[in-house]
């Protein structure tokens, strides 16, 4: 206990420095003298009745208090930026600086741009001399960079402070990391690689590598949900099924947590414990957890629970049951300590607070359910019950209860549906972890080794997913304005109210729940025996499903058109009778593409025959390089000379790292696609660019315009499908298209209604997000579409 209050007397001296001002050293030099008196209270007891009073209700020194809010203050105060020309921010808004620095964390690498954060150490005003300068700088690339850690850069631009929102404060989310200056799209030039530490060059370029197997092993978006779970990497995952984790209020599951950090503990002691003494095995542990955390980036949270899990550890080798309350206040003190930012931090605040939640909370109502059910049944069925019940149900309540009123401050929103999400999406995630993390990782190492153990994890895998967004579209999630925080002070005065009456309450419930309780114990194991076909009906039916869904990504000797409408561009899928996918063009937001591409494709062959990319604007490039790391191809063809700037270059070395070739299809030449189907670009003449796509196979025609307009289609035979995007069907005349294509036509458009074309017979209007399936047998036409 005296490390609780130790640690919360600190946490409170945080938040105290923010609003009282002072010198840091003034508050650091009160707080040794309040150290110091410490060892004489004792003394003074006898003398001062308030002081009597007070080692009555806590064995810790007054004045220890004292000092550790004092030292909270001083911290806080310490932390205080005051700029000088020693300091980067000090030059935010100077134009055209020289910089040089180093990256110094892994880049994040999204759909269409990269993050660096680089550790700058030179400047060079123009005119003048270099000197030396310290501070963060991150910078937004445009792309995917190739830039890695330990790179050193020279860099020219103008930092900036980093931006504010309407809703969202930026700056105040880098401030807490340390970051206080900010560049969008400067000039990069690579110095030297591996400049940063070998020891953590090497953990990051493992990471990488086992990013790469999780891209070969499982399609998307189950291999970013992998990647989030293991590696901490979760920009891969689509935003719409972020969106869904966040509704069903489940988003712990894709982030490393203190959940993930027990299941290793667990393993790791578990597996050590057979060759080796317990002591030893700890050690072990522990230090593979330190070496996990710095594998996956070290984020306050990842600490957070690697630190909790060494403590937990070492306080069962001594013999003592680990006070988790105690263990949690010093590691929230210790790692606020090194950045006091972090107390006011969202994702910190949710991870502390779950955590305390767990640790009052979980196990008395494990406890109190597994008493109720010994009433009806032995202790053996008991514990049975009481288990998984205690683990995926009430846990999840302890912890939703926690982190309801920082949910509701942050986020202005709360899900309705958590307490039945949870329940259903938790049990299986240990397996899954357990199971994915030996694919991803001896598939880093050995691919066949790899997909034998992704084989088992894939279903695992695509039942989180699969069952996540099919919760969120249920209607549970309520919004509302920003609360005072005196309400979640009200709330957790509260619901600490109610622990301290624990007992109290306990008895209430159990005899509420033994009164509702009118089954025997030989009615539940009827029950439980009855269950169990259903059980195993279900899972066979989970199986056939995932086969027939492999079954269903075949042609069966037809061709297949798909459309795909993501940012207002029609990304084309051609699915050949021999069974071989093609894609056409890119679009912004590979991660949501990669989704459909995946559902459509073998869940373990996702290459692409051929990649025919027929734009030449960086917008359409920016994704292309990490759809390729997810769908490679063997070839790689261009309708024109690739453009010269970064976006095309970096796209031809990601290309060339794939092992595909790269061929020029100008405009009028053709890709056979077998059994005498055949695709044929056809060249505009406006501009670059400007052409058109022809997928033929006998009495299918289905022409894709990117750019070209009606005249340079005139001596082309009249498609019986035409695919227009919004921005060339608005350049040209609404009777032109209609008069060129009297068969059925696909207008992508970002709207879902544009005057005319919708009501024409034969139109049809791929809205946002959507897509249209055309399938032939070279005589017959079906149409499909997206919900």
């Amino acid at each position: 206990m005296p490390l609780l209050w130790v640690s919360l007397a600190f946490l409170v001296g945080l938040i105290l420095g923010e609003h009282i001002a002072g010198s840091a050293w003034l508050w650091a030099g009160f707080a040794v003298v309040g150290v110091g008196l410490a060892f004489f209270e004792r003394r003074l007891r006898s003398r001062v009745g308030w002081l009597a009073a007070w080692a009555r209700i806590s064995p810790v020194p007054f004045a220890l208090l004292v000092s550790a809010l004092l030292a909270g203050m001083a911290r806080y105060q310490a932390s205080i930026p005051a700029w000088t020309p020693a300091d980067l921010a000090w030059y935010n808004g100077y134009a055209a600086l020289h910089l040089r620095g180093e990256v110094n964390r892994p880049p994040v690498l999204r759909d269409d741009s990269s993050l660096l954060h680089v550790w700058v150490n030179q400047i060079t005003l123009t005119p003048g001399s270099p000197k030396p300068v310290k501070g963060t700088l991150l910078i937004y690339v445009r792309g995917r960079t190739g830039y890695q850690y330990g790179d050193l850069l020279d860099i020219t631009g103008t930092p900036v402070t980093p931006p504010d929102f309407a809703d969202f404060s930026y700056r105040e989310v880098l401030a807490r990391q340390g970051i206080y200056s900010y560049m969008t799209n400067p000039n990069l030039r690579l110095v030297q690689h591996g400049q940063g530490s070998p020891i953590l060059a090497t953990l990051d370029a493992w990471r990488e590598q086992a990013r790469k197997a999780s891209l070969k092993l499982f399609p998307m978006p189950e291999a970013a949900l992998l990647q989030g779970i293991l590696l901490g990497i979760e920009s891969d995952i689509p935003e719409a099924l972020t969106q869904a984790f966040r509704d069903t209020g489940t988003a712990h599951i894709v982030v490393i947590s203190g959940f993930n950090i027990t299941i290793l503990a667990s393993l790791f002691l578990k597996t050590f414990s057979r060759f080796i003494p317990r002591l030893w095995a700890a050690l072990v542990t522990a230090l593979l957890l330190g070496v996990y955390t710095l594998f996956v980036g070290g984020d306050p949270p990842v600490a957070r629970a690697a630190l909790m899990g060494v403590l937990a550890l070492f306080g069962e080798q001594i013999g003592r049951r680990t006070a988790g309350a105690n263990t949690l206040a010093f590691t929230a003190a210790v790692l606020c300590g090194f950045s006091p930012g972090l107390l006011w931090d969202a994702s910190f605040q949710l991870s502390f607070m779950a955590t305390l939640g767990l640790v009052l909370y979980a196990t008395p109502l494990q406890e109190s359910l597994r008493r109720l059910i010994e009433h009806r049944l032995s202790a053996r069925w008991a514990q049975r019950f009481a288990n998984p019940i205690g683990e995926y149900v009430l846990t999840g309540i302890a912890a939703q209860a926690a982190i309801l009123p920082v949910i509701a401050y942050h986020f202005q929103r709360l899900s309705l549906t958590s307490l039945l999400a949870n329940p259903l999406i938790l049990p299986p995630q240990p397996a899954l972890m357990i199971l994915g993390g030996l694919a991803v990782f001896s598939g880093a190492i050995w691919e066949p080794l790899g997909r034998g153990f992704a084989v088992l994890a894939l279903p695992l895998a695509l039942y989180t997913t699969r069952l996540t967004e099919l919760l969120a579209q249920i209607s549970g999630v309520v919004v509302f304005p920003r609360p005072s925080p005196l309400l979640g002070l009200l709330f957790y005065a509260l619901l600490f109210g109610v622990t301290l009456f624990r007992k109290q309450i306990q008895f209430f419930l159990a005899a509420l729940i033994q009164g509702a309780a009118a089954q025997s114990k030989r009615n539940w194991l009827r029950r439980l025996r009855q269950m169990l076909p259903s059980l195993l009906l279900g899972a066979s039916a989970l199986l056939a499903l995932f086969l027939w869904r492999s079954i269903a990504s075949l042609t069966f000797g037809r061709l297949e058109v798909t459309i795909y409408n993501l940012g207002g561009r029609a990304s084309l899928l051609v699915r050949t009778p021999g069974g071989e996918s093609i894609f056409v063009n890119g679009a912004p937001g590979a991660s949501t593409l990669s989704t459909k591409l995946s559902r459509r494709l073998p869940p373990f062959n996702h290459s692409l025959a051929a990649l025919v990319i027929t734009s030449p604007q960086a917008p359409a490039l920016d994704g292309l390089a990490a759809f390729i790391e997810r769908f490679p191809p063997r070839q790689v063809f261009w309708d024109h000379t690739p453009p010269a700037n970064s976006t095309a270059r970096r796209l031809q070395e990601v290309i060339n790292q794939s092992g595909a070739g790269t061929t020029l299809l100008p405009g009028g030449g053709t890709l056979s696609l077998g059994d005498g189907a055949a695709l044929r670009l056809i060249a505009g003449s406006s501009s670059v660019g400007a052409n058109a796509v022809a997928v033929e196979w006998k009495n299918l025609r289905l022409l894709a315009i990117y750019g070209a307009l009606p005249d340079d289609l005139r001596d082309e035979a009249s498609p019986g499908v035409l695919v227009l995007e919004e921005a060339v069907f608005r350049k040209t005349a609404f009777d032109a298209w209609r008069d060129l294509a009297p068969g059925r036509v696909v207008l992508v458009a970002n709207v879902k209604s544009i005057p005319g074309a919708p009501a024409t017979p034969g139109w049809i209007v791929a809205g946002e997000g959507m897509w249209i399936r055309f399938t032939s047998d070279g005589e017959h036409l079906w149409i499909r579409t997206s919900p």
